[in-house]
C-alpha cells in the first residue's frame, strides 16, 4: 500500500538487490599450529556480510511517500497507541514540512495504517519535529503521548508535548518546555522517554549543553504525573565535570537492563563516551552513571534491544563507526565487555538500530540492525540473537516498532528520506521466509520411489510462476526429469508429479528457482534439497554373480552408474587406465562392454550437463570435454572448455537449475558453472602452505551441509612436510557459487561422503576412519570409528530397513566390509562378502531392479592378469541364519585356548595379525570352533571365517580382538563433597581392563529399605595402565541423607560394585530462593527449584501475562530444605506466563515460555 501525503503519489519501484561476495583466488594455508585461510577466510565484516547475503529479502507491506523536494519527511519515526484502541500508530517527523515542520500520525487498524494521515502536527519553528518519541505514557492515562523536539528555535530550544486521547493527539493543548539555566544550546537534540523512578508514568528526558547553576548539564529529565509534566524545572539532571556537547541523536531508552523494576538510559557525550544511568525511586538532583563505556570509533545510537533471551532482563544495543554491538542485562545491570558484535562498516548517513519487538512471536525479542544498505533482523532465542534472519531492503534513516495492525506480531517501520515503510509480523517456522516445509524432506533417506514432491509456502504464490521452468526435478542415475506441477491456493501448496518413478536408492536434486514470485510479485531466493529413494529390501550379504575383466593390471581408477541406454536399468561407466569404457546392463546385473569412448582420460562425472533428459560423460581432465547422449546410450563430443582436473562432485552449485561441477587440480580446487547447455565458467580457490611444502588435496564433495538450500563443499587437504597431517574444511555457498571458509578439522580418511547418517535430517561426513556428526549448521562433532580399510566408503542401505549403511572395499583381502547403521549413527561391522582380488572402489545401486541395493566393485587385481568389476548382489535369501562369530573382544596377553564359535560348521578359519601382535591359531582349522593363543606383544588381530554357501559365493565372517596386559579396574580412591544441594563424587581409576564406564547410583531412603536407583553414567577409559581420574556431580538434591556406589561395567556386560564409605547429608538452605525453571522455553514439562530456610506454608501459582491464576502448584506446609517439583503444561496454550513463591514474608516472580 502506497500513502500521499504531500502532492501527486509517486510511483514507487523496489529492486532487489544482489550481493556478490568474491573469494581470493589464493588462499595461504599455514602450518599445524597456525591453520588458517587468509584469502578464503573472510573477515568478521565479511562472515556478517556472507551470512546477511543467505538471508530472505522481505519487502514493505505498506508505503507513505512525501515527494515535495526539500522536506525531511521521515528523518524520524516512532510508534505508540495514541487513541488507545489497541493498535499501534504510526509518527513520522518531518523537520522541514512547508518551511517549517510537522509529524504526521497514521493510525494502526486491523488493515493496517490508511491511506493519508489521521492527524498532521505542525508547528511554525523550522525544526519542529526534528527528533520524536511516542513509546511512553507520561500521565498514565492508558493514552500513548508524543514528545517532539525542536533544538533550534529561540537559540536555546524547545521540547513539545502532545497528550493521547480516544481522538488522538491533543495538538491545540500541547505542552511547550522551556529549558532553564545559562548557556543553553540543543535543547532536544535528541529526546526519549523511560519510567527512571519505577512510578509508572514514563519521563521525559531531552539532551542540552549549557550550565543549570554550578553544573555542566547534559541531560534535563521531567518525571511524569498524574497531570503530565507542569513547569519548565527539572525534576533531575544528568550532569558531568566537563562541558558536554549533544551528538547523533545520543540518548536513548533501554527498558529495565536489572530486573529491579526500573528503567534505565544512556547517553553519549563528546563523540566516544557512552553512559548508561540507573533508575531508582530516589529523589536525587544530580543523576551519576551507573557504567561509562569508551569505544575506540565514536558512537552513533544507544537503543533497547528489548528481551532477546528472554531471561527477564532487557538488553542494550550500540551502534558504533564499525561495529554493532549488544550488551545482555543481568541482575547487576550488563556488563563491562559486549556479549557479542556485529562487524559493519562506516556510513555516510545516519546509521540506528532497534528492538524489533517479538517480530516472530515466538516470545523472544528480535533486534533490527542497519548495515548501510538495508535493515537486518536477527530474531531472539535462548541462547541470545540468532544470525541474520531476513533483511529489509531500504536504506534505514530511523528505525522502530510496534503491532500496528494488532495480530500478535511486531512490525518494524523503517524510514528513509521521503518515505516511510512497514513491514509486518511474521512466523519464521519454515525453512526459509516464504518456504515452510518440503516433502520428502531435506537430506531423507527413504522416500517413497513413486511419492510426489509438495512444497508448501509460508505466503500465497503467483501459480502462474509454478511451472517447469522455475522448478526442476534431477534424478542422480536417470536425468532431468520432467513432471506435473500444481498449485492449491488454500493450503498454499505446489504438488509435483514427476512422470516416472525414481529408481531404487536414487539421489534426487529439486530445485525452486528464482523466477518463483509470490502473489505480491516477490522472487523467492533459489531453493535446493536432495533426498534418497527407499530401498525395499536387502540383507547385506552380497553374492558375487559375474565379473568383466579390463584390459590393464591395476588400471581402473574410477567406476560410475547412470542409466546410460534409457531403458529403464542401471548402467556403469568404468575409467580403465586412460580409457572410458561403457558397460551396458541386461536388466539382470549382467554387463558387457558395450564402447570403449575415449582414451587419454584421468578422471570423468555423469550427469545430465546439457538438460535434455539423459546422462551425458564429462570427461574432467583437462581440457572439460562434453560427449553427449543421443539418448539411446551412443555418446559423441559435443563441446570443449579450458580447465579440468580430478575427483569431481556435481550439483546446481549457483541455483539456475543445470548441473555444475567442481574438482580439484594440483593445489586447486576449481568449479565450473554450466550455461545450461554443456558450455562452462571456471572459478577456483588455490592452497599453500607458508612452510613452502604445497598442500596436497585428497578429495572434496558437495552437500548442503547448513540446510540453507544449497550446495557446500568439503575439501580433504594432507600436509606432505613433518609432521604431515590431514584436515578436513568446509566451504559454505552463499547460494551463488562463492565459497567461505567455514570449519576446519583435522582428520585421517583419503575421502569423505555426506550422508545423513543419523537421521536428524542434516548431512553428516563419513570416511573410512572417521565419523563427524553435523550440528544442522555445519559445525561438526568427532566420533571415533574404524573400518580396518585403507580405501574407498559407499554409502547406501543395504539392509532396507531406512538408515544408511557403510560398506567399505578392502584391498588387503578380497572381501568388502558392511558395518550397518543402529539408525542413530553407530555403526557397527555385519559381514564381509567375497568380492575378488584387492577390491578397491565401486558404486551402488540396485542394478538387478529387484527393490535392493547391489554392488558393482573394482578389484585391483581381477580374478586373471588384468583389473576387473564384480557384480556382487544383494540378494543372500539362503535358508542359512546370518553368519556370525562368538567370543571374546579382548583377551589378555599371554593366555591360550581362546574359544571362538562361528555359527556356521561349513567352512574354515584364518587370523590377520594387525599391529606386532602374534596371536596364532592351529593350522587346518575346518570345524565351527578354534582354539586362538593370544600371544604376548599386546595389539589387535583379525579372526575370519570363511563360510561356504550353498546358494553361491562364500562369505567372510570378521571379529577385531583386542589383546592386552591383564589390568584389573582398581580403584586408589573414591570422595564425596556437597555444595549446596549438589553432590560431587571424585575417585581415581589406578588401571583399567576391557571397562566401558562407571554407572552411578544412589539410595535416598537409607534408614528403612535401601533401594539403589541409576542417576548417571561416566564413561570409562577402556583399557590402560595410567590413573585415570573421574567425577560426577549430582544435582538438585533435596534435604536429606544419601548412600553412593559405583557400578563398573565391562564391554562384556561383566560390573563390580564400589561403595562410598560415608553416607551425604543435603541440609537445609540459608535464605529463602525461587529458582528459574529448566528448561525454557519447554514443551510440556519442566523443572523448578526452591529453597526454604524455616519451615512455613508455601504457595507457587502459574499466571498468565494478564494476571489470571492459570495453576496452583504448591499449597502446603513444607519443613525447611531443598525442593524440586515437575510441572506439566500440557493445559497451557503455547506464550509466556509467571509463577510466584510465596511463604512468610518472602515472594519472588519468574517467567516462562510454553512452545509447542
Amino acid at each position: 500500500m502506497k500513502t500521499k501525503i504531500c502532492s501527486t503519489l509517486t510511483l514507487q519501484i523496489f529492486f532487489i538487490l544482489i550481493l556478490t561476495i568474491f573469494i581470493s583466488a589464493t588462499s595461504e594455508y599455514y602450518s599445524y599450529d597456525q591453520k588458517h585461510f587468509s584469502g578464503s577466510s573472510l573477515t568478521a565484516s565479511k562472515i556478517d556480510k556472507y551470512e546477511v547475503n543467505l538471508c530472505d529479502s522481505l519487502l514493505p507491506d505498506w508505503t507513505a511517500v512525501c515527494d515535495i523536494s526539500g522536506t525531511r519527511f521521515g528523518e524520524f519515526v516512532s510508534t505508540g497507541d495514541f487513541n488507545g484502541d489497541g493498535f499501534a500508530d504510526i509518527a513520522v517527523a518531518d523537520g522541514n514540512y512547508n518551511n517549517s515542520g510537522a509529524v504526521f500520525i497514521y493510525f494502526g487498524s486491523t488493515t493496517g495504517p490508511p491511506v493519508l494521515p489521521d492527524q498532521v502536527i505542525n508547528s511554525e519553528d523550522h525544526g519542529f519535529s526534528d527528533h520524536i518519541e511516542g513509546n511512553c505514557d507520561i500521565n498514565n492515562d492508558g493514552f500513548s503521548d508524543l514528545i517532539i523536539s525542536n533544538p533550534w528555535a529561540d537559540g536555546t530550544g524547545k521540547v513539545h508535548i502532545c497528550y493521547g486521547s480516544p481522538a488522538g493527539l491533543n495538538d491545540t493543548d500541547k505542552v511547550v518546555i522551556i529549558p532553564v539555566g545559562t548557556n543553553i544550546q540543543s535543547f532536544g537534540y535528541s529526546v526519549t522517554s523511560s519510567d527512571l523512578n519505577g512510578d509508572g508514568y514514563s519521563d521525559v528526558i531531552a539532551v542540552l549543553s549549557g550550565q543549570l547553576d554550578t553544573l555542566q548539564v547534559a541531560a534535563y529529565i521531567y518525571n511524569g504525573s498524574a497531570v503530565g509534566i507542569s513547569g519548565n524545572y527539572p525534576s533531575s539532571v544528568i550532569a558531568f565535570d566537563f562541558p558536554t556537547y549533544p551528538q547523533n541523536r545520543s540518548i536513548g531508552r533501554l527498558g529495565d537492563l536489572n530486573g529491579d523494576g526500573f528503567e534505565e538510559t544512556a547517553i553519549l557525550v563528546n563523540g566516544t563516551r557512552l553512559y548508561v544511568f540507573r533508575g531508582n525511586d530516589s529523589a536525587i538532583f544530580v543523576r551519576t552513571p551507573y557504567r561509562e563505556y569508551l569505544f575506540f570509533d565514536a558512537v552513533e545510537y544507544a537503543s533497547s534491544a528489548g528481551d532477546v533471551n528472554s531471561d527477564l532482563f532487557d538488553d542494550m544495543l550500540v551502534r558504533t563507526f564499525d561495529e554493532r554491538i549488544i550488551f545482555n542485562g543481568s541482575s547487576e545491570g550488563p556488563g563491562p565487555v559486549p556479549d557479542r558484535k556485529y562487524p559493519s562498516v562506516n556510513c555516510s548517513i545516519y546509521n540506528p538500530l532497534s528492538s524489533a519487538g517479538d517480530f516472530d512471536n515466538d516470545g523472544y525479542d528480535d533486534v533490527v540492525l542497519s548495515d548501510c544498505e538495508s535493515g537486518i533482523l536477527y530474531t531472539g532465542s535462548a541462547t541470545g540473537l540468532s544470525a541474520p534472519k531476513a533483511k529489509f531492503l531500504i536504506t534505514p534513516h530511523s528505525i522502530t516498532s510496534g503491532d500496528i495492525n494488532n495480530d500478535g506480531f511486531s512490525d518494524v517501520i523503517i524510514s528513509e528520506y521521503s518515505k516511510v515503510h512497514a513491514f509486518y509480523g511474521r512466523n519464521f517456522s519454515g525453512i526459509t521466509a516464504y518456504i515452510k516445509s518440503v516433502s520428502p524432506v531435506m537430506n531423507a533417506n527413504s522416500a517413497v520411489s513413486n511419492s510426489d514432491i509438495q512444497v508448501e509456502f509460508v505466503t500465497d504464490m503467483n501459480s502462474s510462476t509454478l511451472n517447469s521452468t522455475n522448478i526442476k526435478v534431477y534424478g542422480y542415475e536417470s536425468g532431468s526429469i520432467p513432471a506435473v506441477i500444481s498449485y492449491n491456493n488454500t493450503n498454499r501448496t505446489a504438488t509435483i508429479n514427476p512422470v516416472s518413478d525414481f529408481k531404487t536408492g536414487e539421489k534426487i536434486q529439486v530445485n525452486l528457482l528464482s523466477g518463483i514470485q509470490t502473489s505480491d510479485n516477490v522472487n523467492i531466493r533459489p531453493f535446493m534439497w536432495t533426498f534418497l529413494t527407499e530401498a525395499l529390501s536387502g540383507t547385506g550379504i552380497f553374492s558375487k554373480t559375474s565379473s568383466v575383466d579390463m584390459l590393464y593390471p591395476n588400471g581402473m581408477l574410477k567406476i560410475s552408474d547412470s542409466d546410460l541406454d534409457s531403458d529403464g536399468d542401471v548402467d556403469a561407466v568404468v575409467l580403465d587406465s586412460t580409457n572410458l569404457v561403457i558397460l551396458t546392463n541386461n536388466g539382470s546385473a549382467e554387463f558387457t562392454i558395450s564402447q570403449t569412448l575415449i582414451s587419454d582420460c584421468f578422471d570423468f562425472t555423469l550427469g545430465d550437463f546439457d538438460g535434455d533428459g539423459d546422462i551425458d560423460i564429462l570427461k574432467n581432465s583437462g581440457p572439460l570435454e562434453l560427449f553427449s547422449n543421443d539418448g539411446n546410450g551412443n555418446f559423441t563430443f559435443a563441446a570443449s572448455s579450458p580447465g579440468g582436473g580430478g575427483s569431481a562432485d556435481l550439483g546446481d552449485l549457483d541455483g539456475d537449475g543445470d548441473l555444475d561441477i567442481i574438482l580439484m587440480n594440483g593445489v586447486t580446487v576449481r568449479w565450473y558453472l554450466n550455461d545450461g547447455n554443456g558450455s562452462f565458467t571456471e572459478r577456483l580457490i588455490t592452497f599453500q602452505d607458508i612452510s613452502g611444502f604445497p598442500p596436497f588435496l585428497l578429495n572434496l564433495t558437495l552437500g548442503d551441509l547448513d540446510n540453507d538450500g544449497d550446495l557446500d563443499m568439503t575439501v580433504v587437504v594432507i600436509q606432505i612436510h613433518t609432521p604431515q597431517y590431514t584436515d578436513f574444511i568446509t566451504y559454505l555457498n552463499d547460494g551463488n557459487a562463492n565459497f567461505a571458509f567455514s570449519y576446519l578439522l583435522s582428520a585421517w580418511f583419503i575421502s569423505s561422503v555426506h550422508s545423513d547418517l543419523d537421521g536428524d535430517g542434516d548431512l553428516d561426513i563419513l570416511g573410512k576412519n572417521d565419523l563427524y556428526f553435523n550440528n544442522g549448521s555445519g559445525a561438526f562433532t568427532y566420533a571415533p570409528f574404524s573400518s580396518g580399510t585403507a580405501s574407498f566408503v559407499i554409502p547406501a542401505d543395504y539392509d532396507g530397513d531406512g538408515d544408511i549403511d557403510a560398506l567399505f572395499p578392502d584391498q588387503y583381502s578380497n572381501f568388502v566390509k558392511l558395518f550397518k547403521n543402529n539408525s542413530a549413527g553407530g555403526l557397527s561391522f555385519f559381514a564381509n562378502s567375497f568380492s575378488g582380488v584387492s577390491p578397491f572402489n565401486g558404486t551402488s545401486a540396485d542394478f538387478d531392479a529387484d527393490g535392493d541395493i547391489d554392488l558393482v566393485i573394482f578389484n585391483m587385481g581381477g580374478d586373471a592378469a588384468a583389473s576387473n568389476i564384480s557384480v556382487l548382489r544383494n540378494d543372500f535369501d539362503c535358508n542359512n541364519p546370518a553368519f556370525s562369530i562368538s567370543g571374546s573382544s579382548t583377551i589378555t596377553t599371554g593366555s591360550v585356548n581362546n574359544i571362538y564359535i562361528a555359527s556356521s560348521d561349513n567352512g574354515y578359519w584364518d587370523l590377520i595379525n594387525l599391529d606386532s601382535t602374534q596371536a596364532s591359531i592351529p593350522q587346518n582349522s575346518t570345524n565351527d570352533t578354534v582354539e586362538v593363543s593370544a600371544g604376548n606383544v599386546p595389539g589387535k588381530f583379525e579372526l575370519h571365517y570363511i563360510a561356504y554357501r550353498d546358494c553361491g559365493g562364500d562369505t567372510l565372517l570378521s571379529k577385531f580382538v583386542v589383546v592386552d596386559y591383564p589390568l584389573p579396574v582398581e580403584l586408589s580412591s573414591f570422595i564425596s563433597s556437597v555444595s549446596g544441594r549438589n553432590v560431587t563424587l571424585a575417585w581415581t581409576a589406578s588401571s583399567e581392563l576391557n571397562n566401558s564406564g562407571f554407572e552411578i547410583e544412589r539410595a535416598s531412603d537409607i534408614e528403612n529399605n535401601i533401594v539403589w536407583n541409576k542417576t548417571g553414567f561416566v564413561n570409562g577409559t577402556g583399557t590402560s595402565n595410567q590413573p585415570t581420574q573421574y567425577s560426577f556431580t549430582d544435582r538438585n538434591l533435596e534435604s536429606g541423607k544419601y548412600k553412593y556406589r559405583l557400578k563398573q561395567i565391562d564391554f562384556n556386560g561383566s560390573y563390580e560394585y564400589f561403595e562410598l564409605a560415608e553416607e551425604v547429608s543435603i541440609g537445609i538452605p540459608d535464605k529463602y530462593d525461587l529458582s528459574q525453571n529448566y528448561p525454557n522455553p519447554f514443551n510440556p514439562a519442566t523443572t523448578i527449584n526452591y529453597d526454604l530456610p524455616i519451615d512455613g506454608i508455601v504457595t507457587i501459582k502459574v499466571f498468565d501475562i494478564l494476571g489470571r491464576e492459570m495453576k496452583t502448584l504448591v499449597n502446603e506446609m513444607k519443613n525447611a530444605g531443598y525442593y524440586n517439583i515437575t510441572f506439566s503444561a500440557s493445559d497451557l496454550s503455547s506464550g509466556a506466563y509467571f509463577y510466584r513463591m510465596t511463604s512468610g514474608d518472602f515472594a519472588a516472580v519468574k517467567k516462562f515460555v510454553v512452545l509447542k
